[in-house]
Order: structure tokens, then C-alpha cells, then sequence
């Protein structure tokens, strides 16, 4: 497991980031693992961003799919902690990761119902934000521009 920057180990913010996500799979390909990656990794390593990931999964390759599945298992498990305290009903997945929904709805959805115990799978929504990596700027706005009305 990576040591995440607090210090800890087995993070949600280091099994389901973009950053650590990209770094996973860097590790991965400085372990052999097969990937069309490989060649971008070993001519520039740091050419290799989130984005890389998200057109690479398009292409259905093996390691950016896998890192894709990871990160949506791992954010399911978070959920459904979630869940089970909070009692929501709906979660929206935001960040810049939410553009690659596509890639990994699948396995948050197949972990979150095999995790949900104490409520209905289906009583609960899960979906990507809509406004992306605006959502926090807009909503600040909104804010203010309340308080100024």
C-alpha cells in the first residue's frame, strides 16, 4: 500500500485520487506490468497525468482499466461507510477523477451494493457532479452572492 502524504497508510485519498492513482500505476509499470503506457513511462514519466489515464481506459488498456476499478472498489467502500453512518441517500462524485465516471461506475457500483448491509442498494444514488471541478468555485459564489442580496 502507498504511504500517503499524512503519513498513513490505506487512504481513500491514496486508493481513489487522480494523483495517487497515477502513481500507482507508475509502480506498476516499474514492476513489468503490461501496458501501452509502458513506452510514454520509460521516454517521460511524468507525461503520464490523470488525463493520459482517462484516454488510455478509452482505449481499453489493461493497466489504465485496472487502475480505473481500483480507485472506483475503493470509493464504494468509502461510501458505504458513509452511508451506513450518514444514512444518505444520494452521493455525488466530484473532482477532476468524475470526468473518467465512464471507467469506473461499474466496480463502485458492483462493491457499493455488496457493501451495502443495512440498506437497500437501490434506496441509494451515486452519480458524478455535474458542474465538475467548477462545483466548489460556483457554490462559493452562490454564497456570496446571497449574502450580498
Amino acid at each position: 500500500m502507498l504511504q500517503c502524504h499524512c503519513g498513513n497508510r490505506g487512504c481513500l485519498e491514496t486508493m481513489a485520487s487522480a494523483f495517487w492513482t497515477v502513481v500507482w500505476v507508475k509502480k506498476e509499470l516499474a514492476q513489468g506490468a503490461a501496458s501501452w503506457l509502458r513506452q510514454l513511462w520509460e521516454a517521460d514519466p511524468e507525461a503520464i497525468v490523470g488525463e493520459t489515464l482517462v484516454v488510455a481506459a478509452r482505449m481499453m488498456d489493461p493497466l489504465a482499466l485496472k487502475a480505473f476499478e481500483r480507485a472506483g472498489r475503493a470509493l464504494a467502500i468509502a461510501i458505504a461507510d458513509v452511508v451506513h453512518v450518514l444514512g444518505l441517500a444520494r452521493v455525488v462524485v466530484g473532482g477532476r477523477f468524475a470526468r473518467a465516471w465512464e471507467h469506473f461506475h461499474l466496480s463502485l457500483e458492483e462493491e457499493l451494493f455488496r457493501r451495502l448491509t443495512l440498506f437497500p442498494p437501490e434506496a441509494v444514488s451515486v452519480v458524478p457532479a455535474k458542474l465538475g471541478d467548477d462545483a466548489g468555485l460556483l457554490g462559493a459564489a452562490r454564497l456570496a452572492w446571497n449574502g450580498l442580496v
